[in-house]
C-alpha cells in the first residue's frame, strides 16, 4: 500500500516539474506571465460580477470559487472523465463500442501506462483507467505549478529581487499552492482505490463510488480556500504597497 506522503510526493512534483518549465517558457515568451494573469484576472472578475455580494467580498468570494473549482478538479478530475468514458461506452451503438474498447492506439496507452504508473499488464481498458485516474489528479497542480514558475521567473529576469521579495511574502499562496497539491495527492490516492475495485472484464459495468473521507477533506480543503481569498483581498496588496 502506498503511503499518503509517497502521493503528496508525486503531486509536488508535478507542480515543480511544470513550475521549471513555466519558468523556462518565459525565456522564449516574455509576455507569457502577463497574459496568464490578464485571462485569469478576466475571468475571475467575470465571475465575482455574477456574484451577489457586495464590496471586495465579492472578489473574495470570486476567488474561493475559482480556487475550489480547481482543488475539485484536482481531486475528481481523473474520476470525472472516468465516468464520462464509462457513460460513452456503455450508451454508443455497438460498433463504437467496440471501437472504444481496442482503438489502434491501445498499445501506445499500455505503454504509457508502463512507462508512468509502473503498469504490469497488457490489458488496454485496465491500462487505460490507470492513466484516467492518475493523469486527472496531476493536471491542476501542473497547471498551477507552471503559472508560478512563469510568474517567478518573469519577476526575477524583469524586476530584480525586490520584487520576487514581496511575491514570497504573498500569503495566500501558502494555503492555495499546498491546497492543490494535497488535492492532487488524494486524487491519486483515491485513483489507487478505485483501480483496485475495478475489473476491466466488467467495464462499464464497475464500482466508482468515491470513499466518503474524499468528500469531508475536500469540505475541510474549502475552509482554507475562503481563508487564503481573504488574505489575497485584504493582505497581500497591504503588503504590494508596502513593497
Amino acid at each position: 500500500m502506498t503511503k499518503p506522503w509517497e502521493y503528496i510526493r508525486l503531486a509536488t512534483e508535478a507542480f515543480g516539474a511544470a513550475a521549471a518549465v513555466g519558468a523556462a517558457s518565459v525565456l522564449v515568451f516574455p509576455k507569457l506571465p502577463q497574459y496568464i494573469v490578464t485571462a485569469t484576472k478576466s475571468k475571475v472578475m467575470a465571475l465575482a460580477n455574477m456574484i451577489p455580494v457586495a464590496g471586495a467580498y465579492k472578489v473574495a468570494a470570486a476567488i474561493t470559487l475559482w480556487n475550489f473549482v480547481a482543488v475539485v478538479m484536482a481531486t475528481f478530475g481523473g474520476l470525472i472523465a472516468l465516468m464520462l468514458d464509462k457513460i460513452a461506452v456503455k450508451y454508443s451503438p455497438h460498433h463504437m463500442r467496440v471501437l472504444m474498447e481496442g482503438p489502434p492506439y491501445a498499445d501506445l496507452v499500455i505503454k504509457a501506462a508502463r512507462f508512468l504508473f509502473g503498469y504490469e499488464g497488457n490489458d488496454y481498458k485496465e491500462a487505460d483507467v490507470i492513466l484516467t485516474l492518475k493523469l486527472g489528479p496531476l493536471i491542476v497542480p501542473a497547471i498551477n505549478g507552471f503559472a508560478a514558475g512563469a510568474f517567478f521567473c518573469s519577476l526575477a529576469t524583469t524586476k530584480g529581487a525586490h520584487e520576487v521579495l514581496k511575491f514570497l511574502m504573498a500569503p495566500n499562496g501558502y494555503v492555495e499552492f499546498p491546497a492543490v497539491i494535497l488535492a492532487g495527492a488524494m486524487g491519486l490516492h483515491m485513483a489507487d482505490l478505485l483501480i483496485d475495485r475495478i475489473d476491466p472484464s466488467q467495464w462499464p459495468d464497475v464500482d466508482l463510488r468515491v470513499p466518503p473521507w474524499v468528500v469531508r477533506n475536500v469540505s475541510i480543503f474549502l475552509l482554507g480556500i475562503i481563508f487564503a481569498a481573504v488574505l489575497e483581498v485584504k493582505v497581500a496588496p497591504i503588503i504590494v504597497a508596502k513593497g
